[in-house]
């Protein structure tokens, strides 16, 4: 993950600052560390290239964490097609997680909004753009003594009194033409 001051630390809680000469190798986010190292198999010394790629993990704004990935195993070179799976990879977490606290705090609204409209005392209709009723609080059930669940998936104009029909067409209408509802 990533500390309060933008550095990396393990899982350990071991912190690795990022020195500002790597962070300008970096791409948006990305800091590329390669070094030249020797290395000795059995028929001596080789040289080799060890490379670690750090993706910066953003939900947009903010940071999340790094993920870091190196060829510390296979000893294998960074190829094109490595950098833009890892780059890829590291952009789909970001999403992921923007999306799950997108998800999580669309939850607690619904949450939030079914206990308002479940306690008050005034009867709360929600009706789609064909004037059918979606939702219809409890309320309705002890102001006017119809169960909720009988009217839902008719239309509004059905419980309105005759009188009234014309103008609650005319003010659907209009709420329906409200830029917020496209």
């Amino acid at each position: 993950g990533i500390d309060s001051e933008g550095n990396l630390r393990d899982e350990r809680h071991l912190i690795m600052p990022i020195p500002d000469h790597q962070a300008t190798m970096a791409n948006e986010g990305e800091v590329i560390t390669l070094r030249q190292v020797k290395s000795h198999p059995l028929d001596g010394y080789v040289d080799t290239i060890d490379w670690v790629l750090n993706g910066l993990v953003t939900d947009g704004q903010k940071r999340i964490g790094w993920i870091s990935v190196d060829n510390a195993l296979t000893n294998q070179p960074l190829t094109p097609n490595i950098h833009e799976l890892f780059r890829l990879y590291v952009a789909t977490i970001g999403l992921l997680y923007t999306r799950q606290i997108a998800d999580d705090l669309l939850h607690e609204r619904e949450i939030r909004y079914r206990a308002i409209t479940e306690a008050s005392t005034d009867i709360i209709l929600i009706v789609n753009r064909d004037m059918v009723m979606t939702y219809v609080s409890p309320s309705l059930k002890v102001i006017m003594g119809i169960d909720p669940k009988n009217i839902i998936g008719r239309s509004v104009l059905d419980v309105i009194h005759k009188d009234n029909i014309k103008e609650t067409q005319r003010v659907l209408q209009q709420c329906i033409q409200l830029p917020q509802l496209h």
